[in-house]
């Protein structure tokens, strides 16, 4: 469904949020949504702007996901849709449901703006239960990214109580690009090993055990060459 809204900015300048859930391949005047194209028309008539060239449109329209309305409107404030646009902005794709025949019990931890309440909404739109505590129960932690390691790592949070108890329960604990995935090709299982969080310490001591074990595999390799020639 797709509608249009306005508001009047201080300065007077009136803008108009155009609502679509995406999912459109033949775009044009905005990469968001057809309707954005013969919108000239109505404004023109509207406020009387004059040609149709003479405005540009993009300052005074901005094309937003339904996900941005109801966090607009459950959490009582006008969030910048440009600061986060697979969440708050209309995308070329349709949006993946999760399966009905899996449990999605998920909760958050780290996100402390408007992309937490882009999440929750985004989450139950698809059919996940969200949760603001964590427990033993829950299926998913999503975690916010804080730094990359030197290998540009992405998938580096903080950690934190939920993470390590997450981590103590044997849930899934993921990055938001898991739920970015999810929402353009859909859940598959198996696909939250593409996206596990860890914290940058757990990084450096699984490098420090990955090399450990390359170290130690290649003294027992040194070991049976040594064995195979002196048997020789």
């Amino acid at each position: 469904n797709n509608d249009i809204a306005s508001t009047d900015n201080s300065d007077e300048k009136r803008r108009y949020y155009v609502v679509s859930s995406g999912g459109h391949s033949n775009l044009h005047h905005s990469k968001y949504h057809p309707m954005l194209g013969d919108l000239s028309k109505i404004l023109q008539q509207s406020l009387q702007l004059g040609s149709a060239g003479s405005t540009d449109l993009s300052s005074i329209i901005e094309p937003v996901s339904p996900i941005w309305i109801t966090s607009c409107i459950q959490e009582g404030y006008v969030y910048n849709p440009i600061q986060y646009p697979k969440l708050f902005q209309p995308q070329t794709y349709h949006l993946r449901l999760f399966p009905k025949d899996t449990k999605f019990l998920v909760s958050v931890t780290g996100f402390v703006d408007a992309s937490r309440y882009g999440i929750i909404w985004m989450l139950r739109s698809l059919g996940a239960e969200y949760t603001d505590s964590l427990k033993a129960k829950n299926t998913h932690l999503i975690c916010c990214r804080t730094v990359n390691d030197e290998n540009n790592n992405r998938n580096i949070v903080g950690g934190g109580p939920k993470y390590n108890k997450a981590k103590e329960w044997g849930l899934h604990v993921v990055t938001v690009d898991w739920l970015y995935h999810c929402m353009r090709y859909g859940y598959e299982e198996g696909c939250e090993e593409q996206f596990l969080a860890t914290r940058l310490e757990d990084q450096l001591k699984n490098n420090i055990k990955r090399e450990e074990k390359k170290s130690s595999e290649v003294s027992v390799r040194c070991s049976m060459d040594t064995i195979n020639i002196t048997n020789k």
